[in-house]
């Protein structure tokens, strides 16, 4: 297997990392994983297991991170200095998607002046834990990374064919992000596709949505802009309460979106920008469309994002056929959106307190 597969895409609790990393996986090209670790063993095993794949084009991880270990955020490639005899296998990455990265991991040196898709994020979603009660089944124990950390990253990747990013950020109370959103304007001029989501850690701040909006009008190749910019007064994921989510929808419709599509409206290739509404069935991205482009300027339903996240059923015994893959007991999947509007009173509102 390990000398003609090209593609893998495997649940982290049934992959065999250990022993894969014994292996060269010349041919491998697109590489994703997703679920979750199973211990730190397999945690540290990524780095020799991807040293062996040195054509590797996409690599995509949305892995939930371990609690309790002295890993704040799993390795990737890695960090080893300059003067180490053991180095990564040179990689030319494509496309490159992890949720809750290090930002000192080797993985953001290697070469990616053929990058066209970089996505720092989360996984599970992290808006989930403004509003879940239970951390431990919705939440991850890794912390998204500061808008600091976030240039970090940028500032160290060569990416002249950028044309598509995600970033995941918290600002830290007192300071601000403009240097960050400036850099993302001027500093990658074949980005057209830009994905934010921007949290507050003072629950007090009020977000200047207007101010952002004029610093990502120097992004003038933008064709798309996404924004989940954590806005004061946004009751989150599955509120309950009606009349709050009537008014907020009424701002968010009226006066929120008009007055940034207003403002973006100025790129010249803008298509439209689309908001995160939290509905109470889910999170949905909210189109709104520049004066000069077609009706209807608002959709309310646009795309679903989904925050799916892995929990384990049961295990299966060594006889099943996936023995064969891991090696092990391993866990069957399956993927869930909790609804926990249900499990809420009527009329109230949890995430209210956290305004």
């Amino acid at each position: 297997l390990n000398e003609t597969v090209e593609q893998l895409t495997l649940p982290m609790e049934a992959t065999p990392v250990l022993s894969m990393s014994e292996r060269s996986w010349l041919k491998l090209h697109s590489l994703s994983f997703h679920g979750e670790y199973v211990d730190v063993a397999q945690m540290k095993a990524f780095p020799l297991f991807l040293s062996k794949g040195p054509r590797l084009r996409s690599l995509f991880m949305t892995v939930r991170q371990l609690p309790k270990t002295a890993y704040r955020r799993a390795p990737i490639l890695g960090y080893r200095p300059p003067d180490d005899p053991f180095q990564p296998a040179s990689i030319r990455l494509r496309s490159l998607t992890i949720a809750y990265p290090d930002p000192d991991d080797d993985i953001f040196s290697v070469d990616a002046t053929d990058l066209h898709q970089l996505s720092l994020r989360d996984w599970p979603r992290y808006y989930g834990n403004l509003t879940y009660v239970d951390r431990q089944i919705t939440g991850s124990p890794a912390p998204i990374l500061t808008h600091a950390e976030c240039l970090s990253i940028l500032r160290r990747m060569n990416v002249p064919r950028l044309t598509s990013l995600e970033l995941v950020y918290l600002v830290n109370p007192g300071v601000v992000d403009d240097e960050l959103l400036s850099y993302i304007s001027r500093a990658f001029p074949r980005l057209e596709h830009l994905q934010l989501h921007r949290y507050r850690a003072d629950k007090e701040e009020n977000v200047d949505y207007e101010h952002i909006a004029k610093l990502l009008v120097a992004a003038c190749s933008l064709r798309t802009v996404r924004l989940n910019l954590n806005l004061h007064g946004d009751h989150g994921p599955y509120c309950n309460f009606v009349p709050t989510r009537q008014s907020w929808l009424a701002k968010f419709r009226d006066e929120i979106g008009p007055s940034i599509i207003g403002i973006l409206q100025e790129l010249p290739l803008l298509g439209c920008c689309e908001l995160l509404y939290h509905q109470l069935g889910g999170s949905t991205w909210t189109e709104f469309r520049p004066a000069h482009g077609p009706e209807p300027h608002f959709i309310e339903y646009h795309d679903q994002d989904v925050h799916l996240y892995v929990i384990r059923l049961e295990l299966l015994p060594s006889s099943s056929p996936l023995h064969d893959i891991s090696h092990s007991y391993v866990g069957t999947l399956s993927f869930f959106q909790y609804d926990c509007a249900a499990d809420m009173a009527l009329g109230e509102c949890p995430s209210r307190h956290l305004e």
